[in-house]
């Protein structure tokens, strides 16, 4: 398994008995934040010997050998910030070029002013991947707290297993009129319009 994006750690605690993860970070400031038992456990309690690759991950992880990561999970994404560069159709290709056959590629882009979910739907179609959507609100109006979304992108249904029949996620086709985002193209203004024209999903 490939994380990119560290956060507070708490994917160090999803890994099972004879699972290999490995995390990439570009900050350093932000493991010594999740190392610090002061704000949070998860790295201490689960991956007490967690050493991240630190650098720009488009960049670090584009070496790591081809064909070998069972799920590449991108979760470098906060409510009001997001790297562009990790939501290309480039980044896509690199993603699919490191998953091993039947692997698959989870997205997590939440956020509170841009609809990304249709963004990375579009770089994958561009790579000749299948995505399912997944959101969630349940109704929440509660200070800081805010819908979920995540996409899952593969190459083919059986890929997913039984993600793809779920109720909860929804196979989502690329939009015909909305431009695939590249390493020389992105439209934020576009997520923002479509954030404030159909809301929180």
């Amino acid at each position: 398994m490939a994380v990119i994006g560290l956060g507070s750690g708490t994917l160090t605690c999803a890994s099972e008995p004879g699972e290999d993860w490995k995390f990439f970070e570009i900050d350093q400031s932000m493991v010594d934040t999740a190392r610090d038992p002061k704000y949070f456990t998860y790295i201490q309690n689960c991956e007490p010997n967690l050493k991240p690759v630190i650098g720009d991950a488009r960049l670090t992880f584009a070496k790591e050998p081809d064909g070998v990561y069972d799920l590449i999970i991108v979760d470098a994404y906060s409510s009001d910030a997001i790297p562009i560069h990790l939501a290309t159709e480039e980044a896509m290709a690199i993603y699919k070029e490191k998953l091993a056959p039947q692997g698959a590629v989870v997205m997590h882009v939440s956020n509170r002013h841009l609809e990304l979910a249709s963004v990375v739907v579009g770089i994958a179609d561009a790579n000749d991947m299948k995505s399912w959507v997944y959101s969630e609100d349940s109704g929440r109006d509660n200070e800081y707290i805010f819908s979920t979304s995540v996409v899952v992108s593969a190459r083919e249904d059986a890929d997913v297993g039984k993600l793809a029949s779920s109720d909860v996620w929804t196979e989502t086709d690329a939009n015909e009129k909305q431009r695939v985002w590249t390493d020389d193209y992105s439209n934020v203004l576009g997520a923002v319009y479509r954030r404030l024209r159909d809301g929180e999903q």
